[in-house]
């Protein structure tokens, strides 16, 4: 938990890119190891917990204390463990979810700019298919491929937020 807290404050400050034309986020490898690595600490617990010996602490509890203590000490530890593994998850998805919000403003701008700019040479829809290469190159080859496939489906329904307010705006003019 402390470490997933404070990977996610570092890489919040981190991917602001601003030019004289315009400022977005950017994805940073610094996210996508943020959101590894996390990963991998939540699914190494089962393994660090085995190699602590647990299970023999737990048995000379049985021996020591008796098997009801050693049962509860062995419930409690397995709930412990399983609330670290699923605050790991959390975590890693309040991160995904930072990290669509923060690619959210760019492509709403490039959507609304494409759309307010439809009938002339704007380059909106380019800078647009950029923006999202750049982005989606950087964040495949960075990241496994669960986490891969989570930031996909997190930046889709940030998109399809954006459509569907860009639709009714549209619509209301």
């Amino acid at each position: 938990t402390f470490y997933g807290d404070t990977m996610a404050d570092r890489v919040d400050k981190l991917g602001m890119v601003e030019t004289p034309y315009e400022k977005k986020f950017q994805v940073t490898t610094e996210w996508c190891l943020a959101i590894n690595n996390i990963d991998y600490i939540r699914q190494s617990i089962h393994s660090f917990v085995k190699e602590m010996g647990v299970d023999d602490i737990i048995r000379n509890m049985s021996d020591y204390r008796g098997p009801m203590d050693a049962q509860r000490c062995s419930d409690t530890l397995q709930n412990v463990i399983e609330n670290a593994i699923d605050t790991g998850k959390n975590k890693i998805l309040q991160l995904i979810d930072k990290l669509a919000e923060k690619m959210s403003p760019p492509m709403r701008r490039f959507l609304t700019e494409g759309a307010e700019l439809f009938d002339t040479d704007s380059n909106s829809m380019d800078r647009l298919m950029m923006y999202m290469e750049d982005s989606l190159k950087t964040l495949h080859i960075e990241l496994n491929d669960d986490n891969f496939a989570r930031v996909l489906d997190a930046i889709w329904v940030e998109l399809a937020s954006i459509l569907f307010d860009l639709v009714h705006s549209s619509l209301e003019k």
